[in-house]
């Protein structure tokens, strides 16, 4: 049998040249990193950091300052004016002053001679405008209401002094130094009827000599 040499090597090459294509093909398919790479799904991204965590008994707290009426320092005193008969009051605001000072904490007494301070002459005059000033400074004091000399003295003032507030006593008393506390109580023993507890908060030295 003869075979055409011609023939016989196009037949090889046509057999190497199928084999190799097919194997190309195969590869492909079995081989992932001969696919498209634009079809592969994008990297999943990182994990955020870890967020620190307080400890269940970390209690966050804002400060506060505690009220405390020992700090102060009240400034001077009205200067005496002119007498009355030349058309002045004298040192009425002047003397009042100087009670606030003796009988007030000194951080209150500090407000109520500011505020005498800040009265005209003919508002100095006026009593009542200047015990308003020692009214407003004791009412805006530290509460001192559960301190004994406070409980001790309202109880006195309401057993003396029929339909006496203890509250208003209390409220009164905790912006008074203990000099301050004694003449109230003395005050409001004799003035129960026409000036009252809150008459008396302030009451002057002078009148309990």
């Amino acid at each position: 049998m003869q075979v055409d040499r011609g023939r016989f090597l196009l037949f090889v090459s046509t057999l190497a040249a199928g084999g190799a294509a097919g194997y190309l093909l195969s590869e492909k398919d079995v081989v992932p990193h001969l696919a498209d790479r634009a079809a592969a799904p994008p990297e999943p991204l990182p994990e955020p950091a870890h967020v620190l965590e307080l400890p269940a008994s970390t209690e966050l707290t804002s400060a506060k300052a505690a009220c405390d009426d020992s700090a102060g320092e009240p400034g001077d005193c009205p200067a005496i004016g002119l007498p009355t008969a030349e058309g002045g009051c004298g040192g009425l605001a002047a003397m009042r002053c100087a009670d606030f000072k003796k009988t007030m904490k000194p951080r209150v007494a500090e407000r109520a001679v500011s505020c005498l301070n800040k009265l005209t002459a003919a508002e100095r005059c006026d009593p009542k405008r200047i015990e308003l000033c020692a009214h407003v400074a004791l009412m805006n004091a530290c509460d001192d209401s559960s301190a004994e000399s406070v409980t001790r003295s309202c109880d006195a003032i309401a057993a003396s002094c029929t339909g006496a507030s203890k509250t208003e006593c209390a409220l009164a008393m905790s912006g008074l130094e203990e000099i301050g506390r004694e003449a109230m109580t003395e005050c409001a023993k004799k003035h129960c009827n026409d000036k009252g507890v809150l008459g008396c908060e302030a009451a002057s030295l002078t009148a309990q000599k």
